[in-house]
């Protein structure tokens, strides 16, 4: 994960010095910048998570960080293909409303886990454990939703 990060790193580095280099863009360079960023923001989320998954040695993650790394699967999906669209300026407003309706789905499972966790978990570490695992992943749904934010509001 950490070298998937790491290319995202570079990847960002290389649109940000392209984008400083181009004359002419497909949308307004600070809008291009801050799509970066926060697609960035998902790959540094997403490896915070399997950073805590290792750290703290949890070997076999609940379903509930299996559902919401689905959903950030499925936002990074909806991202490329509005991404894909921009240049022809089709359909890019379906594909953020579909990331949003992700988010909101992650927020109903991210707050219903730590309350689970919290009324049946006797653990007090494993308490911990989980809800930073949680909230890691949901702040990765967040974060794609901040991209489709970006999308939403070029031309």
């Amino acid at each position: 994960m950490q070298e998937i990060e790491h290319h995202g790193d570079e990847l960002t580095h290389a649109i940000i010095s392209t984008l400083n280099q181009a004359f002419i863009t497909p949308f307004d360079r600070e809008d291009i910048h801050r799509l970066t960023s926060s697609l960035d923001d998902v790959l540094d989320y997403v490896n915070s998570a399997e950073m805590r998954l290792r750290l703290y040695r949890i070997d076999s993650p609940p379903p509930v960080a299996a559902e919401l790394a689905g959903y950030i699967v499925q936002q990074s999906d909806e991202l490329a293909k509005g991404v894909s669209l921009l240049e022809q300026n089709q359909r890019v407003l379906e594909h953020c409303v579909e990331v949003h309706r992700l988010e909101n789905e992650a927020d109903r499972v991210s707050r219903n886990a730590i309350a689970e966790l919290f009324d049946h978990e006797r653990d007090p570490i494993r308490l911990i454990k989980m809800t930073e695992l949680y909230e890691v992943l949901e702040t990765a749904t967040d974060k794609a939703e901040d991209a489709a934010n970006v999308l939403e509001q070029s031309p």
